[in-house]
């Protein structure tokens, strides 16, 4: 009965790489209407143990809406996106209402951007508590076609390529 929230700052967007994503690897394993059912129109999975992943975005600029949500966790794509942290802070104080599950986090992904991005001084130059910063290069994504990673490290100038495929955050 754990309850995630995968966000995005619009839900085209959400739709198009998270929700998409989820569904790809759902089909691999677990068959819909035995072991989950999704909500097409919504977004919504809802698996046979309880547990629900639900979809959210605040382009509207509505942060507040996620306020009553009890959540174990939530999972925020492309973190800088964002010119500020308002969503980030309404999300992380929902989580965790759920007593029952034992590990609660929210975890944020996203392409380093500019060191200036709000989400570099909140997560990297003054790091609090369990805030952890995890990097990663494109080619240990083993979900990336090795011809699509060759394509771009062709294509990137230097400082790109820095940043997109090796994770550095650079002006």
């Amino acid at each position: 009965k754990a309850r995630v929230l995968v966000g995005r700052r619009t839900l085209t967007a959400l739709r198009d790489t998270m929700i998409h994503k989820i569904i790809e690897h759902l089909g691999n394993d677990l068959i819909e209407g035995k072991d989950y059912l999704l909500n097409r129109a919504r977004s919504i999975f809802t698996f046979a143990n309880g547990s629900q992943i639900i979809p959210y975005s605040w382009a509207d600029g509505n942060y507040k809406k996620v306020r009553s949500l009890e959540l174990s966790a939530a999972v925020i794509e492309e973190l800088t996106e964002n010119d500020d942290m308002k969503f980030y802070h309404e999300i992380m104080y929902r989580v965790g209402r759920l007593s029952h599950v034992k590990e609660k986090f929210v975890l944020c992904l996203t392409n380093p951007d500019d060191p200036t991005h709000p989400a570099y001084d909140y997560f990297i130059s003054k790091p609090v508590g369990l805030r952890k910063v995890y990097y990663s290069i494109t080619e240990d994504n083993p979900f990336l076609d090795p011809s699509y990673i060759r394509k771009l490290k062709e294509s990137f100038d230097p400082k790109l390529a820095r940043r997109l495929l090796y994770g550095e955050w650079l002006a």
